[in-house]
């Protein structure tokens, strides 16, 4: 029963291009590939740059923040409690004061 099945498939004729409708596919495919390599690489730089953008922002961001920190340690870092004034002043002006005038 088998063998009768094979014997009544008939194959259909494929008709295969010419070479010059097979140039014109394959020039169509090297554009296709060409153009879609070009727009990879227009989003590939796309995206380096916002990533670029994206890390400046944020060291930035985190110049300000160290910044701000920095501001609020007075006198070049030392604590102000622990802070003196040295400022040389001149002393030839100044009266002597004493106990016994009291």
């Amino acid at each position: 029963m088998e063998n009768n099945r094979l014997r009544r498939v008939e194959w259909v004729d494929l008709k295969l291009p010419s070479v010059r409708e097979f140039d014109r596919f394959v020039g169509w495919a090297i554009g296709r590939a060409a153009f879609s390599m070009w727009f990879f690489g227009l989003t590939a730089i796309r995206t380096a740059c916002k990533i670029g953008l994206v890390v400046v922002d944020q060291t930035e961001k985190a110049t300000h923040h160290i910044l701000d920190v920095y501001t609020q340690m007075p006198h070049m870092g030392i604590v102000e409690a622990k802070y003196m004034d040295v400022t040389s002043t001149s002393v030839s002006d100044l009266e002597v004061v004493t106990d016994e005038e009291f």
